[in-house]
């Protein structure tokens, strides 16, 4: 097999093409055979540990996010622009209902001092934040949900959507409690805690909490009017009842 002039031979243990790597344009390239198990023995052998070595000369790239809810995009921007008046960081938006996703991103070199102007968008942003830094909605709740001892959801709305959401936040943080699931209020449960989403109409529903005597409920009206967007609808139920019930459990 012919490799480039100047090229490094990278030996594969798993095959028999060999992968190489070059510098190219001020670039190190590395080419690597195609099986999955042939390019994983190739990076194990000869490019983690370069790899490993060379990231700690870099200044890496960073990004905090803020998951913002109930505030359009303009008007966030509005606050995030006026936070972070006079800095010098990459700032992006991203809309996935319910959410505006806040992104600040800059160089770790330029960290500490950021800091300041970081606080101040925080503060800004906290009467809309409901998670932040890859922070999950589900995971928060699990954290709360720790505290029960027994938990029924009854969801006549999202399909599978909100036991998507849920189900591996509850296998994880309920290993000793008693949980379930259904897709009907004609089961009936002794459960100490009670999350229900029952349908309005097409575009809406409602959602309510009873635990420990007390009991809480409102209605969600979708965005997504179109015939065609029904899984839609029913992904943006799904978060909208967990956003409610982890703010009232």
């Amino acid at each position: 097999m012919l490799f480039p002039e100047g090229a490094t031979i990278l030996a594969n243990a798993e095959g028999t093409a060999n992968g190489f790597s070059l510098e190219a344009h001020g670039k190190k390239v590395f080419v690597l055979p195609g099986p999955p198990r042939e390019i994983e023995a190739v990076w194990g052998a000869n490019i983690k540990e370069w790899l490993q070595s060379e990231a700690r000369k870099l200044d890496p790239y960073l990004t905090r996010k803020w998951d913002t809810l109930g505030v359009g995009e303009s008007d966030v921007a509005l606050i995030v622009e006026e936070a972070l008046k006079g800095i010098h960081v990459d700032i992006g938006y991203r809309v996935h209902l319910p959410y505006v996703e806040v992104k600040a991103s800059y160089y770790r070199s330029e960290e500490a001092g950021l800091e300041p102007a970081f606080a101040r968008l925080t503060e800004a942003l906290q009467f809309c934040t409901l998670a932040r830094d890859g922070e999950d909605a589900a995971e928060i709740f699990a954290e709360k949900l720790k505290q029960v001892h027994s938990l029924c959801v009854i969801d006549e709305v999202t399909g599978q959507f909100l036991m998507n959401r849920l189900m591996p936040v509850l296998r994880g943080f309920m290993t000793d409690q008693m949980w379930s699931f259904s897709k009907s209020r004609e089961v009936k449960s002794p459960a100490g805690l009670h999350l229900h989403i029952f349908p309005k109409d097409e575009h809406s529903c409602e959602v309510s909490l009873e635990y420990k005597g007390r009991k809480v409920k409102d209605f969600i009206t979708s965005p997504y009017k179109s015939a065609n967007m029904k899984e839609r609808r029913h992904q943006y139920f799904a978060e909208m009842a967990l956003i409610f019930w982890l703010r009232n459990l």
